[in-house]
């Protein structure tokens, strides 16, 4: 049962991840964000190479997951604002 919710609110999530960066209203630099970090992790070039074991992830965990928390607080804002438009303001 835990299982088929977590289905259910994973659908329902990623629903609201495409309406976001489908939303002509959302600046684009917002949802660039999301590839210019994916680009970071993957580009071997960093701030703090990736050949150096442990240290070297660190800087990407960081980009990772300061992407994730600003688009996750970001996604959660745009799908109050699409629903609820006066409301929000």
């Amino acid at each position: 049962m835990t299982r088929a919710v977590g289905r259910i609110t994973l659908v329902m999530n990623m629903a609201d991840v495409i309406a976001y960066f489908r939303d002509g209203q959302v600046p684009l630099w917002r949802k660039l964000l999301a590839v210019f970090a994916v680009a970071y992790t993957v580009f071997p070039l960093d701030v703090i190479p990736d050949f150096l074991p442990v240290i070297g992830w660190l800087d990407d965990i960081g980009v990772i997951g300061a992407a994730v928390a600003f688009l996750s607080r970001d996604i959660k804002r745009h799908k109050v604002l699409r629903s609820h438009p006066v409301d929000a303001l």
